[in-house]
This record gives C-alpha cells, structure tokens and sequence, in this order.
C-alpha cells in the first residue's frame, strides 16, 4: 500500500521539524549547525524530482530548505545573529563544495565495469545557471531572513516571537523562490546563438513565462505552508536553548528585556 503524497508531505514535515530541535536538544547549537550542512546537500538532491501535492506538480526539498530557517530562528533568538550567520555561511560553504565534488566526481573517466555514471549525471550534472541560481538565491533569503528577524524583535522584544518568525521567514521565502525562478528557468531565447552560453538560453519544460510563472506560485505556495508549520518548533527550540544555555539573542537570560520595544515606547 503506498499512502497518498499529502499525507507523506504532512508527515515528513512534522518529522523533520522535530528532528531539527530535538537535535539541538542532543547536541546544543553543534547540533543545528550539522543540521544545515545535512539539509543543504539533501535538499539540492531531492529538488530534481518532481512530485504531485494535491493538484499541484512541485520539486521536492521545499520541507528541508524550509527547516533551515527555522534552525537559523533558533540560533538567532538564543545565541545571537552572528552564530546564525556562522551557520548561513557553513551552508553556504557546504552547497558549493558539495557541488564541486560531485562535478569532480563525474569527471573521472568511469570504468568499463562502473554502472553508477549515469545516474550520478542525470542528478548532479544540473545546468550552471541553475548551480547559480541555487547558490544566489540562498544566500540572498538567508541573509534578508536574519536582517528581518532580528530588526522585528528590536520592536517586539521577547514577546511575538511567533511575528518576527513568520514575518521574515514569508518575505525571505518570496525573495528565494523570486531570485532563483528568475535566474533558473527565465527564457533567454537570445543567448541560444551566443558561443559558450548555449545552455543559458531555455531549460527544457520552461520555454514560455507562463511555466516559470505557474513553477514561482506553487513552490511560494508550498514554502509558505512549511514556513507557517514550524512556529511551535520555534517555541519548543527557545525554551530548550534558554533551558541549556540561559542565553537570549547572545546575551545572559537575565539581561535581556522582559518588555518589548513598543511596550517600552508606550510606557507600558
């Protein structure tokens, strides 16, 4: 019996999810950054397969790339911005070493006996710009998400973390599947007579906007769902890193202002 794609998709992102804090609970903020280096890889694998969730066809890896965030949530809200940013770039770091290894290993000449050569090219031998598209549109969402959060909580404080959560992780999101849809799969039927950029020009299936349109609002569409799931996750994992390190954005527990920035405005 092969259950229904939905119920595995809502089952997957329940579990990875709480794989993430449970992880930080086993091996503190060590744990997290692991982690990342783990969902980069895997989710840059998952993505060539295509799958049906519902009525719509998506990429896979949407669960995993989306639990980065809230790894880096966590880190931002008990250790401060710069050991999530440590983890941004380890990912960083990771994605594109990753990349490079695999080109390297599909460069060697196979052996007459080797059976794995094609399947390793038809996952790993993607098209520069979308090697490209991949490693921009990470960094950009990233970094933007980091800015977002930790600018939110200077006005919310300790309360609404479930805002500054939400808030940044939905506009970073828009900006990742943005930047990467553009990068990727826009068609540049001019560049198709151009020497050495040949493989620019079309990614075969996205020859019209209406495709690379339809692709934007489905993988948005999907992201936001994953975005939204993982707020009780944020809680579990503040309450597990207060409990472990008695830090708040970086600095002792008792120091960090009960009140929020807008309470304090107010002279509440």
């Amino acid at each position: 019996m092969h259950l229904p794609n939905v119920l595995l998709f809502i089952g997957f992102l329940i579990f990875d999810m709480a794989f993430v804090v449970l992880l930080y609970r086993w091996f503190g903020k060590q744990g997290l950054y692991g982690y990342v280096v783990l969902a980069v890889i895997a989710c840059n694998i998952q993505v060539v397969k295509l799958v049906d969730i519902g009525p719509y066809a998506v990429t896979l890896g949407n669960i995993l790339y989306g639990s980065i965030f809230l790894t880096t949530d966590i880190m931002v809200e008990v250790h401060g911005k710069k050991e999530a940013q440590k983890a941004v770039w380890l990912g960083f770091a990771a994605m594109l070493l990753f990349t490079v290894y695999m080109k390297y290993a599909i460069w060697l000449k196979p052996s007459a006996f080797d059976a794995a050569q094609p399947h390793l090219e038809a996952i790993f031998n993607v098209l520069p710009r979308i090697t490209v598209a991949s490693l921009t549109a990470y960094l950009c969402s990233q970094m933007h998400d980091l800015w977002a959060f930790t600018l939110i909580r200077k006005y919310t404080g300790r309360p609404m973390l479930w805002l500054r959560n939400n808030a940044a992780a939905l506009v970073s999101q828009a900006i990742d599947t943005t930047v990467f849809t553009l990068l990727a799969f826009t068609p540049l039927h001019a560049l198709k007579d151009t020497p050495g950029f040949a493989s620019w020009a079309v990614v075969p299936g996205f020859e019209s906007w209406s495709t690379v349109l339809t692709v934007w609002w489905t993988t948005y569409l999907i992201k936001v769902i994953v975005s939204v799931s993982d707020t009780p996750f944020v809680y579990w994992g503040r309450s597990i890193g207060h409990k472990m390190y008695g830090t708040e954005m970086g600095a002792p527990l008792a120091a960090a202002p009960l009140r929020s920035g807008i309470e304090l405005a107010a002279g509440l």
